[in-house]
C-alpha cells in the first residue's frame, strides 16, 4: 500500500448522524460517524478506556458514545464526558486516536500516513459526476489484493476468453495501443480489433495513483471504480457508472443501474475473480508478470506503483518466475 496518500473508504450517501459505522480498511478496525453539523469524522475502533468497540455505541450530541460505560468523545477525539465520575478531572491520556478525513464526489476519504494531508483527493477529470442524475454507485468486496484489481483494469485481452459468454464473438487481437504517464497517472488506450471492426472495440483506462481509476467502454459508458485495501488480501471496491449512450426511451438511469448491477454482481463476481484469486504473487509487483505488447497499461501500473512505493522507502518486493527442472523435459525410461 503506498503511504501517505488518500483512500476513499465509504459511501457518503450512506454515512448519517443516526449511528456509528463499523469497517476495517488498510490493515485497522476504524469507526465513522457525523457530527452535530454533519461533518464526517473518523477515529480508530477502540475505547480508550477499556478497548471495546465504539461502532457498536451511538452518537450524542455529535459526541461519539461508548457502549460499555457511556464515555463520549468529541470530534478532536478528547473525552468530555466520564458517567461514573462527572465531576472529576479526565485523564489526557482517555483520548481517540483520530484519523485525518475527507468528503469529496461522493466518498468518505481518510488519510493513511504519517505526513501532512495533502489538500485534494485523487480523481480524474473524466470520472461520472456524483452530481449526474443518471450514474449508479455500488460496492463490493473481493478477496484479492488491490494491486491485483488496479492491474487488471488495464486487461483488454481477456475480454474475449472470460467474458465470452456474454461479449459474443469478439476479436482476440490488440491493436492501437497507446500508453502515457506522469509521476501519479497513466492513460491507457487500445482497440479489440482494428478501429473498424464492427465486432471489437475501444478501450480506455485511466490512473490516478493510488488506486482511482476510469474506464470508458467505446464510449458507450464509463465508470470510475476504486479499489481501497481492506487487509493485505480483500479489497473494497466502489465504483460509479453512467452510461454515455445510446438514449433509451426508459432512461439512462435505469440503464446505468442494470449495467452495474450487471458489472457487478455477475461479470466481476462469477467471472473475474475466479481467475484473479488464484493469481501468484497475490500483488502486481516487478517480476510477478511475463508482458507482452498488450499488457503495455498494466506494465506501466507495476513500474510507476514500484517506484512510489521505493520513494516512499517501502521495501521492495520482487517475484522469481518458477522454471521447470532441466530433467523435467527429459523421457523417463
Amino acid at each position: 500500500m503506498l503511504p501517505n496518500h488518500w483512500y476513499a473508504i465509504y459511501d457518503a450517501t450512506k454515512l448519517t448522524a443516526k449511528k456509528p459505522v463499523a469497517m476495517r480498511r488498510l490493515n485497522q478496525d476504524l469507526v465513522a460517524w457525523r457530527d452535530v453539523v454533519g461533518t464526517a469524522r473518523l477515529s480508530v475502533d477502540r475505547c480508550p478506556h477499556r478497548g471495546t468497540k465504539l461502532s457498536a455505541g451511538s452518537i450524542e450530541d455529535g459526541c461519539l458514545t461508548c457502549p460499555y460505560h457511556g464515555f463520549r468523545f468529541e470530534t478532536d477525539g478528547t473525552c468530555v464526558h466520564i458517567p461514573a465520575s462527572p465531576n472529576s478531572q479526565i485523564p489526557s491520556q482517555m483520548k481517540l486516536a483520530t484519523i485525518p478525513v475527507q468528503e469529496d464526489h461522493g466518498l468518505i476519504w481518510m488519510w493513511w500516513g504519517d505526513q501532512e494531508p495533502s489538500p485534494n483527493v485523487p480523481w480524474l477529470n473524466n470520472a461520472p459526476s456524483a452530481d449526474s442524475p443518471t450514474a449508479q454507485a455500488s460496492e463490493l468486496v473481493y478477496p484479492i489484493h488491490y494491486s491485483r484489481m488496479v492491474e487488471s483494469n488495464f486487461d483488454l485481452h481477456h475480454f474475449p476468453f472470460v467474458h465470452s459468454n456474454i461479449a459474443g464473438n469478439l476479436p482476440t487481437e490488440v491493436t492501437n495501443i497507446e500508453v502515457n504517464h506522469g509521476e501519479d497517472w497513466i492513460t491507457s488506450t487500445a482497440y479489440l480489433g482494428e478501429k473498424d471492426d464492427q465486432k471489437g472495440f475501444r478501450f480506455d483506462s485511466n490512473l490516478k495513483l493510488p488506486n482511482v481509476q476510469v474506464l470508458t467502454i467505446d464510449q458507450r459508458f464509463h465508470i470510475v471504480t476504486i479499489a481501497t485495501p481492506i487487509d493485505d488480501t480483500t479489497t473494497w471496491t466502489w465504483a460509479r457508472l453512467e452510461l454515455l449512450k445510446p438514449n433509451l426511451p426508459f432512461g439512462k438511469k435505469l440503464a446505468s443501474k442494470l449495467a452495474l448491477k450487471t458489472e457487478f454482481g455477475y461479470i466481476q463476481y462469477r467471472q473475474d475473480i475466479p481467475v484473479l484469486e488464484p493469481m501468484t504473487p497475490t500483488t502486481a509487483q516487478p517480476g510477478s508478470s511475463t508482458f507482452i505488447a498488450a499488457d503495455a497499461g498494466a506494465a506501466r501500473y507495476v513500474s510507476l506503483r514500484q517506484r512510489a512505493l521505493k520513494q516512499a522507502g517501502v521495501p521492495e518486493k520482487r517475484f522469481i518466475q518458477p522454471h521447470p527442472h532441466p530433467s523435467a523435459s527429459t523421457p523417463i525410461p
